[in-house]
């Protein structure tokens, strides 16, 4: 029998009993609670459609299934189920983090050019014309040097000769941007005296400063210039 028959027997006993099993009435409370209580699961079972109860058995029976197939596969060599995790990407190395070697040298040389060239362009025509004459005096020294080590095959003709010229001009510009710091931090350290012989001249001649600064710069060009342009033709003439 169910347990709602059940416990309506043990109901009907009860009453049976009379007041003299009070007492045992009250003993067996917890029994019929506990009936009442499998009715109401019963009931709720019923009411169950069984198309759930076919559903979780079918469900069940997939896992069997998966768990079957996970069996045979590992025995069998079969393919593992591919992971649903997504794999982690290696993070990029940060920009600005400084690199280790020449690159690491070669970027905080470039970062320490850069911060001077600021310093020497606030400090005006000075600084400029300071950095300007630095730049002459390493172009004639380095050029002089450079041109008097280059041999030059004779009777090659002065257009051959210029041309030998230029590539020892590009090795001196190469020379050139590893000295760029050291000619910098020399301007910054002359430019204030620069800038008390501009004032100088400005009040003795009666002209302004940019007037000074170009004169001084067109000085500095046209004569490292024609010094160089001397020093290729005599090679050519007597090599």
């Amino acid at each position: 029998r169910g347990p709602g028959a059940r416990c309506s027997a043990m109901a009907s006993t009860s009453m049976a009993t009379g007041p003299a099993r009070a007492t045992s009435l009250a003993r067996s409370s917890l029994p019929r609670a506990r009936c009442a209580s499998s009715a109401v699961t019963a009931t709720r079972a019923a009411r169950i459609p069984r198309s759930s109860h076919r559903t979780s058995r079918a469900h069940r029976a997939g896992l069997r299934g998966d768990l079957l197939w996970m069996r045979a596969g590992a025995t069998d060599g079969a393919e593992e189920p591919r992971s649903t995790v997504t794999p982690v990407e290696d993070v990029a190395p940060d920009a600005d983090e400084p690199a280790g070697g020449i690159v690491g040298w070669w970027r905080d040389y470039n970062a320490r050019a850069k911060d001077m060239a600021s310093q020497i362009k606030a400090l005006g025509l000075a600084g400029f014309t300071a950095y300007g004459i630095f730049n002459t005096a390493y172009y004639t020294l380095a050029f002089t040097t450079a041109w008097s080590i280059r041999s030059v095959p004779s009777n090659i003709g002065i257009a051959a000769t210029w041309r030998i010229a230029g590539e020892v001009m590009a090795l001196v510009w190469a020379g050139s941007q590893v000295t760029k710091l050291a000619r910098a931090g020399m301007a910054l350290a002359l430019a204030p005296k620069i800038d008390g012989f501009m004032n100088q001249w400005s009040e003795k001649w009666g002209k302004s400063k940019e007037f000074i600064f170009v004169g001084i710069t067109l000085g500095c060009f046209l004569g490292s210039a024609a010094f160089f342009a001397v020093l290729i033709v005599l090679k050519a003439q007597f090599a």
